[in-house]
This record gives C-alpha cells, sequence and structure tokens, in this order.
C-alpha cells in the first residue's frame, strides 16, 4: 500500500513535469519562491501570475513576477503569464 506522504507527492507531481539530465522543471504557473517543490500549494502551480505586495501568490498579473524572486533550483519553465512575455532569470 502507498502512505499518505507517497500518495501528496504523486498528487504534487501530476502538477509539475520533471526533466531528467536537464536540471528543469515543468509548471503551468508558477512555484511560490524559497518553497520546497513538496511543500508548493496546489493553486501557486496553476493559477499563479506573480507575488501580491505582501509577498503572496497571486492570480493577477501584478508588478512583481514570482520568477525574479526565485534564488535557487533547477530552470523552471512555465506559461501562465504571457503579458509579461518571456522570462528569463537566473537562480
Amino acid at each position: 500500500t502507498l502512505q499518505k506522504s507517497s500518495i501528496a507527492d504523486r498528487r504534487r507531481r501530476r502538477y509539475t513535469l520533471a526533466l531528467p539530465g536537464a536540471d528543469a522543471i515543468v509548471v503551468h504557473a508558477g512555484l511560490v519562491p524559497h518553497t520546497p517543490l513538496e511543500n508548493q500549494p496546489r493553486d501557486a502551480m496553476t493559477t499563479m501570475r506573480s507575488l501580491d505586495e505582501t509577498g503572496a501568490p497571486s492570480r493577477l498579473p501584478g508588478a512583481t513576477g514570482w520568477a525574479e524572486h526565485r534564488d535557487a533550483g533547477p530552470l523552471v519553465i512555465f506559461g501562465h503569464d504571457a503579458v509579461r512575455g518571456l522570462q528569463r532569470h537566473r537562480s
């Protein structure tokens, strides 16, 4: 039988796609900066476009894109923020 942690991990992986050998991950919307992948909120991975004034994930196309606040981890390939255009940020 699957343990609860394994079930949670499988559910989370439905929202991301790892690219082995490329040190990259694909996600629809975004990842919350400074939050490990295993703790990412589903809403952030599916609806986030920016960070609000408190640094919380937001669906609105705010002034601060989440990607520019990443400071570590694999390359993240994402969509859901076409208004900002192509974003390239180094972590």
